[in-house]
Order: structure tokens, then C-alpha cells, then sequence
């Protein structure tokens, strides 16, 4: 009897769970990409293991998703989903700091994979992820297995090519998931006048969380977690107004570079207590947001 591997188990349970999923189109998703030289740090490391150990990669097929990074609480771990713009299936691998800020203020914000997982490709592959970059995007959760494929590469490591030419920012998607479009996120629908359109990501990201904001919800961790007293200390914090204002706090060493912020111009700050309990997740695995775990 061949022996069993976590691999081996969270592989055909992640593409179960995808199948109970309801096929949902998700509007204005604002898409930004890492790769192995912005990754923190440098390399391929991500949070979950679903099927190809704690590596990014993939190909953008259902069965071997692109990795993908987000905040932890708005997607199941290991699952697929489909970027019409990319012509790719995704798979949620890894945890996003900056999209988790995003999501809180009701911007849906995913942070997607280039380049393979072995080869730094320095400031040519970074500038790729910023000319891939875009806003108002569709996802689809629970897709069907038969959409659209391109398996260029977004960033090929041989020829140093970018695939900002192999994007399908026009796709006509309301038959993929007829009638199914996801409601805009809490924050949005609060800061949106009624019977305005929907704003534009500028105007629905305020630029701090008010002090009156209400406190983050709690995580259940099970019992058997261990978690590092950086973690439990930066919670601590939450009860104080400066780490509800969005203050930096202290962050567990390495420092943590927040993925994606170049991309609209934010500045970097040390990891605070609000998001760094949010990476508090029902595993063993805890991230920061960029790549480097602990557990």
C-alpha cells in the first residue's frame, strides 16, 4: 500500500471542495503580482501546501492553478478560482498582507505568481508585475474545468518576456456564471451613495482605518497551534488605540515587506497588530504575508 503524503491527501480534497463551490462571478478585483525576487523572502516559499509542497508555481490549468495570494479570510485554503483577463486558474497558496488591509476597507485585492520558482529575475521580472498590473478585474469562484487557456507564462525565466501582450482585459464573462455576480464588499457598499455607480478604487480605499473602526473578529485557533510569542504580543496590542489607528507595531523578525505596495504607492511599514492576527489561521502554518512562514 503506497504510503500517504499531505500532498498526496490536499490535493484531490482541494479540487472537492472546489467542485461544491457555486460557480460566482466577482467584480473589481484589483490584481497586482509577486515573484521570486519580491517574495520576503527572496524565493518561491508560500503558506499552504496543496499538492506541490509550500512552493508557488503552476500552469494556469485546473489542474495546475497559478499560486495566488490574498487575505486569509476571503478565500478557503488551496482554493482554485478562474482570472478571465489571464485566460488562468488560480489556487489560493498564500497570504497577502496589503490585500488583507484592502479587503478590511472593502477593496477586493488578490496577488498573483510570475516567473518559476528557482530563477530571480531582479528588476526585469518586477517591472513585468507592474506593467501586469490592473483594477476592476472578474474573478470566478467554483469555475467550471472547461474556460479559456493561455499557459504563456506571465514572466518566462528563459527569455526574460513579460505576457503584459497576453491579457484579455475586454473578456465578455456573463456566461460563465449567469446571474451570479458577488455583492461588493461591506466597506465598499458603506462608502457608495445610494443609486451612484460603483467608485473607482481610489475613491472606496481611505487612506487609514478610523480609531472608531471595530475591533477585528475573533479567531478561533485550535488547540494544537503553537503560537509564537511575537504573534500573541502584537495581539495584545489590538486593545490599544495606535494599533487600531493602523500605527506600526513591533513585527516578528524578519521584518516584513508588504507585497504589492509599489504598485499604487503606498510606503512600507513594519507588519501592525490587525494584520498580523489576522494571519492567525485554522493550521499550522502562520504568514506574515510575504512568503516567510512560521510554525
Amino acid at each position: 500500500m503506497p504510503s500517504l503524503t499531505v500532498a498526496s491527501v490536499l490535493a484531490p480534497l482541494a479540487l472537492f471542495h472546489l467542485s461544491a463551490l457555486a460557480c460566482e462571478l466577482v467584480p473589481d478585483v484589483n490584481f497586482t503580482f509577486f515573484g521570486f525576487p519580491d517574495n520576503h523572502p527572496p524565493g518561491a516559499g508560500i503558506a499552504f501546501d496543496c499538492g506541490r509542497g509550500h512552493i508557488a508555481g503552476g500552469l494556469g490549468t485546473f489542474e495546475d492553478p497559478v499560486t495566488f495570494a490574498s487575505a486569509v479570510n476571503e478565500f478557503n485554503s488551496c482554493e482554485v478560482i478562474y482570472a478571465p483577463s489571464l485566460h488562468k486558474y488560480l489556487r489560493f497558496e498564500d497570504v497577502c498582507e496589503q490585500c488583507t488591509i484592502d479587503w478590511a476597507n472593502g477593496v477586493r485585492h488578490i496577488d498573483i505568481w510570475t516567473g518559476n520558482n528557482s530563477f530571480d529575475g531582479g528588476d526585469i521580472q518586477i517591472a513585468c508585475e507592474n506593467n501586469l498590473t490592473t483594477t476592476g478585474q472578474f474573478i470566478v469562484r467554483g469555475p467550471p474545468a472547461s474556460l479559456p487557456l493561455d499557459t504563456t507564462p506571465l514572466f518566462d525565466s528563459n527569455s526574460l518576456a513579460c505576457a503584459a501582450n497576453h491579457t484579455f482585459l475586454n473578456e465578455e464573462v456573463s456566461s460563465i456564471c449567469p446571474a451570479t455576480v458577488a455583492a461588493a464588499p461591506a466597506a465598499a457598499v458603506a462608502a457608495t451613495p445610494a443609486n451612484s455607480p460603483a467608485p473607482s478604487f481610489p475613491a472606496i480605499r481611505p487612506a487609514a482605518i478610523p480609531s472608531s473602526a471595530p475591533a477585528a473578529p475573533a479567531v478561533s485557533v485550535p488547540s494544537a497551534v503553537a503560537v509564537p510569542a511575537a504573534v500573541v504580543a502584537a495581539a495584545a496590542q489590538l486593545a490599544s488605540p495606535a494599533a487600531v489607528s493602523g500605527t506600526p507595531v513591533s513585527s516578528p523578525s524578519p521584518a516584513v515587506r508588504k507585497r504589492g505596495l509599489r504598485k499604487f504607492g503606498h510606503s512600507v511599514r513594519s507588519v501592525n497588530a490587525t494584520s498580523l492576527l489576522m494571519g492567525i489561521i485554522n493550521s499550522t502554518v502562520i504568514d506574515d504575508g510575504d512568503g516567510d512562514s512560521y510554525e
